[in-house]
């Protein structure tokens, strides 16, 4: 694949913003679900027992995997066994691969992520991470830009969107972006967003 000139940022690269884990999604409320039963029999008036909420395969395996307990990996794969909020266990899943090194294995998981929900925002942004790891820009821009459509407000997206045009020379839609990202950033992440915006417009003086 051609690769247009890359842009020095004297020999180091800025650094990304990671991944983006799925956290617990609100569901549709369920007395059973969240541990009450309601007992009653014709004639009679309804009454609510409160029972000891049981979590979930995917909320097990969520509360496993923010404690960075080892076991998290098989708590997502029994989830999925159990169609337990498929799209976001194969998406945390993906990442877990991604940390632990193994990129096919990531990149099949957050794959299957996204044939569940094809709008699955977390799969989109992570799946950009990494293809941006592994240097397969034109992937990691298309992701991107995707999540930055699914999601106009995350300024993650638009940060590492702008890292990848800049390395991969479009300079002027790089800070294009980055002054879009200013507009989500908090005053630390404005400063280093104007750092680098200037160091892009000197190279276009170049």
């Amino acid at each position: 694949m051609g690769m247009a000139k890359v842009i020095k940022f004297n020999n180091q690269t800025p650094l990304k913003f990671g991944h983006h884990k799925v956290k617990k999604k609100k569901k549709k409320i369920d007395l059973e679900e969240y541990g009450q039963l309601n007992l009653f029999e014709e004639g009679e008036e309804a009454r609510v027992i409160k029972l000891g909420r049981q979590e979930s395969p995917f909320e097990e395996a969520l509360l496993l995997d923010e404690n960075e307990n080892e076991t998290a990996r098989e708590a997502y794969l029994k989830a999925i066994e159990s169609n337990d909020c498929l799209p976001d266990a194969y998406c945390n899943l993906g990442i877990l691969e991604s940390k632990m090194g193994d990129t096919a294995k990531a990149i099949k998981y957050l794959t299957l992520c996204l044939k569940e929900e094809s709008s699955h925002f977390e799969a989109h942004y992570n799946l950009a991470n990494i293809y941006f790891e592994a240097e397969n820009y034109e992937l990691a821009k298309m992701h991107y830009e995707v999540s930055i459509e699914l999601k106009p407000n995350f300024s993650f997206s638009y940060y590492n969107l702008g890292l990848v045009l800049a390395i991969t020379n479009n300079t002027k839609e790089a800070i294009d972006v980055l002054n879009k990202y200013k507009n989500f950033a908090n005053f630390e992440e404005k400063i280093n967003a104007d750092e680098l915006i200037q160091k892009l417009k000197k190279s276009l003086k170049q």
